[in-house]
């Protein structure tokens, strides 16, 4: 975690950065970004494939947390 508060948290990983944004809080919904340093060099089939998988995984991530 590199970044906390009521509204946001940042995590870090070694390839990655994770922004979770509360924006429930305002009466919006939880946004969720992915920054994958990994893929800068992939190739645009590998981009959408990492694309899909984390899409799938973070949704997954976000249902079991709001369920």
């Amino acid at each position: 975690m590199d970044f906390r508060n009521e509204n946001f948290l940042g995590l870090r990983t070694a390839d990655a950065m994770v922004r979770v944004f509360g924006r429930n809080a305002f009466g919006d919904r939880v946004g969720l970004t992915v920054h994958d340093f990994s893929l800068d060099s992939a190739s645009p089939e590998e981009r959408a494939a990492r694309a899909e998988e984390n899409t799938s995984a973070f949704t997954e991530w976000l249902a079991q947390i709001y369920a």
